[in-house]
């Protein structure tokens, strides 16, 4: 349906522009959905903005059969405010690791806030190796669906 109405100004400078536009795309989008998407996270706000945008980085091949594999056996429960807040410092937690910064990892261990499983996880999935992490409790049919689809590297990582 169109209405004519105009909702940015063409000749406004960029700045202004971005943020007429932004203003009536955020109209049009339910606002309590996209604070559950950010999740108490403003690291994720970049993520979640440019979802918006129609810009995402998908996973591919193996790791989006992995992701699949463990998002069926997740439960459809609504998760705890607990849940939620170990989520975040995991995503935290990697972030950093992935900069090369173990320290808060560190900390988080000595402060019994993760177990050394958990930083062990975090170690490996920094140097690109989740996917064997995400494939551990695997049932072997499981394991092969995602062999199936992997590169020669990601096989190389999942082979004994």
């Amino acid at each position: 349906m169109r209405t004519w109405r105009k909702i940015y100004d063409p000749h406004a400078p960029a700045g202004t522009l971005a943020w007429q536009v932004g203003k009536k795309a955020s109209e049009l989008v339910a606002p309590i959905g996209v604070a559950g998407r950010i999740g108490g996270d403003m690291s994720q706000a970049k993520k979640v903005g440019l979802g918006l945008l129609g810009v995402s980085s998908r996973k591919h091949g193996a790791e989006r059969i992995a992701q699949e594999i463990v998002f069926s056996r997740m439960s459809q429960d609504a998760p705890t405010p607990e849940d939620q807040a170990r989520s975040i410092q995991h995503r935290q937690l990697l972030e950093a690791a992935q900069k090369g910064n173990m320290a808060p990892a560190g900390e988080a261990l000595s402060n019994g806030q993760i177990t050394k499983r958990e930083l062990h996880s975090l170690e490996r999935a920094s140097q690109g190796l989740h996917l064997v992490d995400t494939v551990r409790n695997f049932t072997p049919e499981e394991l092969q669906r995602v062999y199936d689809v992997a590169t020669p590297e990601q096989k190389a990582m999942l082979e004994p």
